[in-house]
């Protein structure tokens, strides 16, 4: 036989009081956002330098080699390449990427009731991160 316990002498295991629910109704979108950031933050390096590629790509570029890699043609270009589609497609897809990885894994860690919202939030911070570390790059240079 078992033996029988009292309700005084069971532990307390009904539902935690309002102010230990609230709590943890702030903490899952605040662990989602802090999510969000700091892997935008670390896919950022590699955003920019997508951001960067891109445009290089699109254009035509002297490939003999003299005046560096990035010269763009010139009527006294011996030979020129480009623009090459391809691999410009592939960096916006990177830049995208790095957008939706950081707002699905934000989804993730936030437990947003709504999916939809929470990765639609989640990505404008993506995106709001990209565009000033953007800005701010094109800004500063010299």
């Amino acid at each position: 036989m078992r033996p029988t316990t009292s309700a005084a002498t069971e532990p307390d295991r009904g539902e935690p009081d309002r102010g230990e629910r609230r709590l943890a109704g702030w903490a899952r979108p605040v662990r989602g956002l802090l999510t969000t950031v700091v892997a935008s933050v670390v896919l950022l390096p590699l955003s920019l330098i997508q951001l960067l590629v891109v445009p290089l790509s699109l254009t035509r570029n002297d490939s003999s080699g003299a005046g560096g890699p990035f010269r763009t043609c010139a009527p006294d270009s011996v030979s020129c390449s480009g623009p090459h589609y391809g691999f410009a497609a592939l960096g916006v897809l990177v830049v995208v990427g790095c957008v939706v990885v950081p707002a699905l894994l934000g989804q993730q860690a936030g437990q947003h009731r709504s999916k939809v919202v929470g990765r639609g939030i989640l990505a404008g911070v993506g995106v709001g991160i990209l565009v000033t570390a953007a800005a701010t790059v094109i800004l500063t240079r010299h």
